[in-house]
Parts: structure tokens; sequence; C-alpha cells
């Protein structure tokens, strides 16, 4: 279950990156035809979206962190935390939506000036 959330969870985020690309299209071809290169260009969606990436994983893990102790709480039962296995999950979560991004991002980072700028 841990798998396909988290393969939903990248395919989100990739997604929300090509979109933003789409949306940003002449902004992109702006930049580019001010003298912004390629790299910075993909640099700049992949440090968005990390941190994106990277809000979402720790608030999302501090709440699931204060749901379960409160549930164990609850029932009277230990609540052992496995810092590793969090952490490793946590980090792969990381890494595979930072890679969904890359594609989205690269696309960005190829666009010709004069072809964004003239979309619409």
């Amino acid at each position: 279950e841990l798998d396909l959330g988290l393969l939903f969870g990248a395919l989100a985020i990739g997604v929300i990156t090509a979109r933003a690309v789409v949306e940003r299209r002449q902004q992109i071809g702006m930049l580019r035809a001010l003298g912004f290169s390629r790299t910075l260009i993909l640099r700049s969606f992949l440090l968005e979206a990390g941190f994106i990436i990277l809000l979402s994983l720790l608030i999302g893990a501090s709440l699931a962190l204060g749901l379960a102790a409160q549930v164990a709480r609850a029932t009277y039962q230990d609540f052992p935390f496995p810092v590793i296995p969090v952490v490793l999950i946590l980090l792969g979560s990381f890494l595979a939506a930072l890679i969904s991004t890359a594609l989205p991002a690269w696309q960005a980072a190829r666009l010709r000036p004069a072809e964004a700028l003239r979309y619409e």
C-alpha cells in the first residue's frame, strides 16, 4: 500500500510540475530571451519542486507521527518510533517525487524563447 501511495504521490508532483511548465511557458521564454541559461531554468524548477516536496513530507510526517502517538496513548500501547525506516521512507519519497519532476523541468529548460513567447 505504501508503494502505491508513493507512486501516486510522485506522479501527482510530476503532473503539477508539467502543468506549471505549461502555465509559465511565456515567462520561461522571457527568461530565456533575457539570457537565462537552460541549466538555470532547470535548476529553478527542481529547486521549487524540491522545496514543495520537502515541506510536504515534513508536514505529513509530523502529522502522521502525532496521530500515531495519540492512537498509541488512547489504546495504552507503547509507541516505538523506528527512526531509520522512517528516514529511509522519507528520503525515498523525496527522491521519487524529485525524479518525477525532472522530465517537465527538462522540457521547460529546452524551450526556445521564440516558441515560448508565441505560445498563448
